[in-house]
């Protein structure tokens, strides 16, 4: 099964896709060409050609169909740090060993992105949305392009409320929807050491959680493994069907099995677990769940209630008011992971565990056409 088909079975959740580019003074950008590109992106596709909406400026870009729009605002300020306390505090994002708030204090313009259902930002009548594959696939090539064009220093998404390096932008322009940029990693707390991808079940139709992980496997690797999880399984390499046992010429071993429903993950779970000598032993989740980023304009707190026999009109939030900021520094993971250099290598040399062909790997990062405007079908997992 290639890529673009396995991304028709993507669900529909509402997401917010959206993303910020930071930059330390303010890019210039020629939208006109940003959009020829996004619309030899959209050729093969079905969908209508984006067009300019008389809304678009200097500094704003709005390109629409019937279908969908684009926009592109480009702000002469630093991207509030108010807002973002979950996504410089996450595990993933430390794991990367940069510090993304010294970057956001470096910056001074930022340039936000965003995909949404119908031809304006604020539709006067209800839209079909779009399907979610096509949106999240159209927000990765905007970004890609403004990346390409205009070098940012570090990139925020609301879909997952993480940041990303620069290089980061760079490998996942490669793809049509990187699964990094998509899930949220959740840890669970002790005693398991567990992970659990949220927003997985958005690719894969259920929730991927990796279980009895291994003290000595560094956040990053983790991430990793559940990256390429979703990334072959995606590729129709990996079934991750219940039951599924992976070995390598080690003795490293995973096994598969399907969860039941939960109010976590209405739809189930997928259970991927390293072997292990103990018994199983349930992951004992956060109390504070992940809670999806609300987008850059949102009102970060609701309203305070007008006192009895008043009224007041709503005004619009100001533009800094976002939630505090953390001041947590980037973290250090541990290097000895040797347990994982079986694994390790698996992942991105020869493929051992898994046993899939170089070519396959290839495919999965391939820069095929995007799919085609027909509403994703259901996952279909046993």
């Amino acid at each position: 099964m290639k890529i673009r088909q396995a991304l028709q079975q993507m669900t529909d959740p509402i997401l917010t896709i959206q993303a910020a580019l930071l930059y330390r003074a303010t890019p210039e950008l020629n939208f006109a060409d940003l959009r020829d590109r996004l619309n030899a992106t959209l050729a093969s596709s079905g969908i209508p050609p984006l067009e300019d909406s008389p809304l678009s400026s200097d500094q704003f870009a709005l390109f629409r169909n019937t279908r969908l729009h684009i926009s592109i605002a480009v702000h002469r300020t630093p991207l509030p740090a108010a807002g973002l306390k979950t996504a410089l505090a996450a595990p993933a994002s430390r794991s990367k060993r940069c510090d993304f708030e010294r970057l956001l204090a470096q910056s001074h313009a930022h340039v936000v992105l965003s995909v949404g259902d119908g031809p304006t930002p604020a539709a006067l009548e209800p839209v079909t949305p779009a399907p979610a594959a096509i949106k999240l696939a159209l927000l990765n090539r905007v970004m890609a392009l403004v990346h390409e064009r205009a070098p940012g220093i570090a990139a925020h998404l609301c879909t997952n409320d993480l940041f990303f390096t620069p290089a980061e932008i760079d490998a996942a322009a490669a793809q049509q929807i990187p699964p990094g940029m998509v899930m949220h990693p959740l840890k669970a707390d002790g005693p398991a050491r567990a992970l659990r991808l949220c927003n997985s079940e958005v690719l894969i139709g259920k929730v991927l959680e990796i279980h009895d992980i291994p003290t000595s496997v560094p956040v990053s690797m983790q991430l990793t493994l559940a990256n390429t999880l979703v990334t072959q399984h995606l590729a129709g390499a990996l079934p991750l069907e219940d039951g599924d046992r992976l070995e390598d010429a080690v003795g490293m071993a995973l096994t598969v099995r399907h969860g039941r429903p939960a109010s976590s993950a209405p739809k189930g779970r997928i259970i991927v677990s390293f072997d292990s000598p103990d018994l199983p032993r349930a992951p004992r989740w956060e109390v504070s769940t992940y809670q999806p980023h609300p987008g850059y304009a949102a009102s970060p707190t609701p309203p305070e209630a007008a006192p009895p026999g008043e009224t007041r009109d709503w005004q619009p939030p100001p533009r800094s008011s976002y939630r505090g900021r953390v001041a947590d520094v980037a973290g250090k993971s541990s290097s000895n992971w040797m347990i994982w250099v079986g694994i390790g290598l698996f992942l991105w040399i020869g493929l051992p565990l898994l046993h899939i062909p170089q070519m396959v790997l290839q495919a999965a990062f391939s820069d095929a056409p995007l799919l085609s405007d027909q509403p994703p079908a259901a996952h279909k997992t046993r």
